[in-house]
């Protein structure tokens, strides 16, 4: 009997080799494949040698097909190795290039450096690169510095930069598309190679971060113990999270200057290297590395093989295809529940709140003289001017589609946000943060693709809510077995947020000319907002806001919980399901006018609230109000900024949201 336990890890660990075995020769097989199908093997050794010119396939093989292969398994090695130092130094599981916003600010510091500070670039983009990246994660560290850097807090904010950066590249990307195709092409982590150069940059990079991290590997094993144990052992806390960080930052940068942004494969590798049982920290940098070179090897080679029947997919978006599901699982790992940083309470923000009260009619009448202005003010080709008479006729049909649209839009996607931090207890919640309006997006893309239809936006509105109730049924689903938590569910969400946003992305690469047509829809432009749908627009808002005053009652008892409601005599699953009902109805209609992301469903219930307006129907009715200003705004300075250029109102919203939604954190 006592040699059972030693025989079962005996055959474990067999087991383990044996599927490590298969899970290394595949890549293998692929790879030769991929090469036999460009080039017969018979020619290989040639080609090795020295590619004859006059043979394209050979050209091919050895100056495109080798040096992708290198690329990825260099890249792979490197954000494998980033993201098992990170976590180490942050004791986070979660803690790599991607979630931290390292990848995020690097790609951001390089487009902003391709169009107004070039000079920079002749002095190597890597270095562009890694300030960008030390900006990014100075900014992650400020804004959990008061949570003190626990895991959740700095996975959050981590993430809340990476959704600003790629706000801010979407609003750059609008104005100057020609001058940045080709960069933005190669930030969604493309590995095409045309020489060796790559590779010569990444090898001594990749091979210098592996042998420094080794050297480390005991003050990164100290600091996993935290910090008290670590300054008992005469290690400086500060100085080697610094230098290890600073590592992390460079090889990363490195990799993102090189070929792009791949997302979580610096997640997978450490958690790879966890479940096949390594646990000393110098194996487990090694096995990290292979992982990661391993996993990005092995999706590469997928994609060029898809790509072979069907349009080629970019690496980077097939790698946050695959890791946002792994994002989830972690988040929903019991594991990561201490730590969890204190939450953002109703009395927390009591003590943001304006001392009086702002009445809603003066609120509502600043609004109706925004209505006004916006309607005839704005400018021509002879300046600015002020449309009376006649000239207001005319320029009603072209004006009154984009102001009610975003006037509509804005009230619905402020009051789905009310509801939604409502129904979770948790005021940092909103569509676009929860990945609601994510769903409503891909729904749509979907649809387009499985209908082929496309007349315009009111046949979108269907396939919209199923997906945006699809989303906030799995999120409330999640959320329920811990208890609506508030950072656990912004995760959750969040990682939804990016799968959508990468399936969205996968069907918008795939070249399909049918997908052309919503680019303009996705960045939250009103251009295109007929009079019929700016009617609808306006007739769906003036259905559903009033409808959700009915729901007082449910909405001041839904943050109590299960087991107040039922003393109340409340059934939750009801009202649960009315409420996410309306809340999906209401963003997508919003988002199918504005795009997919602007926060102002997060911005403006919090504005309300700021305001005095504590119960439910007066917050949704401030933050209807509150929605429509903003929106209507953003549509008016969008028309007139630039003019003759025309900036989407939900980019302006969001470029805009984004510094609040920082600001919230940090607070």
């Amino acid at each position: 009997m006592s040699d059972q336990p030693a025989v079962f890890a005996r055959n474990t660990s067999n087991s383990i080799r044996f599927l490590l075995g298969i899970c290394a020769a595949s890549p293998l097989c692929l790879l030769f494949y991929t090469l036999q199908a460009e080039l017969p093997f018979g020619f290989w050794l040639q080609a090795l040698g020295g590619p004859d010119v006059e043979d394209v396939r050979q050209l091919v093989f050895f100056y495109s097909l080798l040096p992708r292969a290198s690329v990825a398994i260099l890249s792979g090695a490197s954000l494998g190795l980033a993201g098992c130092v990170l976590q180490h130094v942050l004791r986070n599981q979660l803690a790599e290039p991607t979630t931290l916003g390292v990848s995020a600010g690097a790609s951001t510091a390089l487009v902003v450096a391709t169009l107004w500070l070039p000079f920079l670039l002749d002095y190597g983009a890597e270095w562009v690169a890694v300030a960008g990246s030390t900006v990014a994660t100075a900014l992650v560290f400020a804004l959990s510095w008061r949570q003190r850097l626990e895991p959740v807090a700095i996975i959050l904010a981590g993430l809340i930069v990476s959704l600003y950066c790629g706000a801010f590249s979407s609003v750059v990307s609008f104005f100057y598309y020609e001058r940045l195709s080709n960069v933005f092409i190669w930030s969604t982590g493309t590995l095409n190679q045309n020489d060796w150069s790559a590779v010569c940059y990444l090898l001594p990079r990749t091979v210098g971060a592996v042998i420094l991290a080794l050297v480390f590997a005991r003050q990164l094993e100290i600091l996993g113990m935290g910090d008290e144990q670590a300054r008992s052992l005469g290690v400086s806390t500060g100085t080697a999270r610094l230098m290890l960080v600073g590592l992390a930052i460079f090889v990363s940068a490195a990799v993102v200057s090189s070929v792009g942004v791949l997302g979580f494969v610096g997640l997978a590798a450490p958690s790879v290297a966890r479940m096949v049982g390594v646990r000393r920290i110098r194996p487990r940098l090694l096995a990290s590395a292979l992982a990661g070179a391993f996993l990005l090897f092995l999706t590469d080679q997928f994609v060029q093989i898809a790509g072979a029947s069907f349009h080629e997919i970019p690496t980077g978006v097939a790698t946050a295809v695959l890791g946002s599901p792994l994002l989830l699982w972690l988040v929903a790992r019991r594991t990561l529940r201490a730590g969890v940083p204190r939450q953002f309470s109703e009395q927390r923000l009591r003590t943001m709140t304006v001392g009086s009260r702002a009445p809603l009619g003066w609120i509502a009448g600043s609004l109706l003289i925004l209505l006004m202005i916006s309607l005839l003010l704005g400018q021509s080709g002879s300046g600015w001017n002020l449309a009376i008479g006649t000239d207001a006729q005319s320029l009603l049909e072209w004006r009154f589609p984009r102001i009610a649209s975003a006037f509509a839009a804005g009230a619905m996607l402020a009051v789905a946000g009310v509801l939604m931090q409502r129904l979770t207890g948790n005021v940092m919640a909103s569509p676009e943060v929860l990945g609601i309006s994510s769903g409503a997006s891909l729904g749509v893309i979907v649809a387009l693709f499985l209908f082929d239809a496309n007349e315009g936006i009111l046949w979108r509105f269907g396939p919209a809510m199923a997906g945006a109730t699809l989303v906030l049924t799995i999120l409330l689903s999640l959320g329920r077995r811990t208890e609506y938590t508030p950072q656990r569910m912004i995760l959750t969400g969040i990682a939804l947020g990016t799968l959508l946003g990468a399936a969205s992305s996968l069907a918008i690469a795939s070249g399909d000319p049918r997908t052309q047509t919503l680019l303009g829809w996705m960045a939250g432009s009103t251009y295109y907002v007929t009079m019929e749908e700016a009617k609808a627009a306006l007739l769906i808002a003036g259905l559903l806001i009033p409808t959700t005053l009915f729901l007082e009652r449910w909405l001041t008892i839904a943050p109590l919980g299960d087991v107040v409601a039922r003393e109340l005599g409340v059934s939750l699953q009801r009202s649960r399901l009315i409420i996410i009902l309306l809340a999906a109805s209401l963003t997508s209609a919003s988002t199918l006018l504005v795009g997919p992301l602007s926060f102002v469903g997060l911005m403006a219930p919090h504005i309300s609230r700021l305001m005095g307006l504590r119960k439910p129907a007066q917050q949704i009715l401030g933050a209807a109000v509150v929605g429509a200003a903003i929106f209507t705004l953003a549509d008016f300075v969008g028309r007139n900024v630039l003019f003759p250029y025309q900036v989407p109102a939900g980019m302006l919203a969001t470029f805009i949201g984004g510094p609040y939604l920082m600001w919230l954190m940090s607070k």
